[in-house]
This record gives C-alpha cells, structure tokens and sequence, in this order.
C-alpha cells in the first residue's frame, strides 16, 4: 500500500486500497498461509485485526500442497484456464477487432530519454506471460486437440518513435489500437510522441491474452524502475509455471471430487431455458 504506518484497525480501503490491491493480498494470504480469501471476506472482515482471526481460525498446516515449482524450459506450454478462454472467444468473434485489446498512455511533462525508454524490452524479456506468449498452435492430446504457447527467447521489439503536435493528440490515440494476430504476432506494442518537443507521450497496447490489470500494474512499476536506474527485480516463477501448475491441479482428486458432486447435484434437474436480453432481433 506504500504507507508508512499501519494499525491493526486500519481499513483496506481507509488505507488506499482498491480491487486490485485486494486481489494482491488475497493472493499473498493464500501463498502465505494457506487461506483462500475472497473479496466478500476482505469486506467482512473490514480491520486488519479482523482479517487476521478470519486468517487463523482457517489455516491449515498444510502450506506446501499450494506451492507453484519453477518447471524445465520446454517448447510448448499449457494456456491458462482464462487463457483458453480468451482465445477461443476470439477465433469465434474473429481476431479482426479490437474487442480484446488493453490501450493505455501517459503524458509526461517532459522529453523523457528514448534510450531509457527502449529499456522497457528488458521487462518484457523476464515476464514470460507478456510479448514472449507467441506463436500459439493446436496440438493433439491423447483425447481432445490442446491449444498450447510457445515462449520464445528473443523477440523483435521496436519501438517507433513521433514527433507531433498537441492538437494531434485526440487523434493518435483514437487510432493507435490495431487487431493483434494471436500467432506469430509479438502481442504487445508501444509507442512514444514527442509533443511540440515539450511532452512525451507514452502509448501501449496489448492483448488481454497476456495482460490484465495487475500485470499492468506491474509493468508500469518494473518500468519506472528500470528507467531510474534500477534493476529489475527477479521472478521467483514465471506464468507458465502457473499455467502448468492450474493444468496439472484441474486434473487432481480434489477437482474430480467437487466435478462428481456437482455433476451429481444436478443430475435430475430440468433447467427453464434462460430469457437473456437482447439488443438486436435474434433469429
């Protein structure tokens, strides 16, 4: 939260927190105690002193079933389950669009040093999950087709450099996300203009494939940190030990028990059919 202090009564939110910061602690509570927290918890439980009971009366001693290991480089790895479904989403809607794309920039009011500014391939080099999810291919499995990612080790990154003016602004942006090609496509993309050689505008855009809000958020900090000298800082796993690892647990006892009841659970149930609203004539 980068405050200086904090009491056992103090709030999440009082605090400067918001739903990504909860989504970091729930995270860090699950690897660290082996409780898995939701949103509606973290606002039951609404002091530090409250979470921290909830968080005791629910740890069990067992930490390591939940431990993600660093895995041997191979050529192909698994998607993630929310992977898995961005891509098929896309082949079904057509990769021509913008539907799935993150846009974002900042203005600077200065003119920053594009060396410095090309440093930000570093960042996308380490973080596994970023531009280096390329070249994704279907594979047949021992029963259904697998999609699979394959990360590679180099990539050519560029990026282009602009000088324009401050009227030109609400038209760069408007037109600087373009459709990503899911193979063989680095998924990520920045821009910088140089605006009336007094502002720097940074642009980037990716693919939700390989970047959601958290991950944004630490791009932008690895980013600033690399820009002021420091060095990065090092990933005890990447996300493909974590797309091996969901893979590996969507096939355990534990996933086949709660399958089986649910499975059982509505075996006989007849389902109305859903009267979802529509926009648009349905055929």
């Amino acid at each position: 939260l980068q405050v200086d202090k904090v009491g056992i009564n103090n709030t999440l939110l009082e605090l400067g927190g918001d739903s990504l910061t909860a989504i970091t602690l729930t995270t860090k509570v699950l690897s660290k105690f082996n409780v898995q927290l939701n949103i509606k918890d973290i606002l039951s439980n609404y002091t530090i002193k409250d979470m921290s009971d909830y968080i005791a009366e629910n740890q069990t001693k067992d930490i390591s079933k939940i431990k993600i290991e660093r895995i041997k480089e191979q050529d192909y790895y698994p998607l993630s389950s929310a992977q898995k479904r961005i891509y098929y989403n896309c082949k079904m809607i057509g990769e021509d669009n913008i539907v799935y794309n993150m846009p974002g920039g900042i203005t600077v009011d200065e003119v920053l040093d594009i060396e410095k500014i090309k440093e930000v391939e570093k960042i996308i080099i380490q973080y596994d999950g970023l531009a280096k999810l390329k070249d994704a291919k279907v594979v047949s499995g021992e029963q259904n087709d697998e999609i699979v990612q394959k990360v590679c080790k180099e990539i050519n990154f560029n990026i282009p450099v602009y000088f324009n003016q401050e009227k030109e602004i609400d038209s760069i942006i408007k037109n600087f996300s373009k459709p990503f090609k899911l193979e063989n496509e680095v998924l990520i993309r920045v821009e910088v203009h140089y605006i009336d050689n007094k502002k720097t505008m940074l642009l980037v855009d990716s693919h939700h494939i390989i970047m959601d809000g958290m991950s944004l958020n630490n791009l932008i900090i690895e980013f600033n940190r690399l820009y002021n000298g420091a060095d990065l800082k090092r990933l005890p796993i990447q996300y493909r030990d974590y797309t091996m690892w969901e893979n590996n647990y969507n096939k355990s006892n534990e996933i086949l028990e709660h399958e089986r009841y649910w499975v059982n659970k509505f075996e006989d149930c007849e389902f109305p059919p859903l009267n979802l609203p529509y926009d648009y004539k349905v055929s």
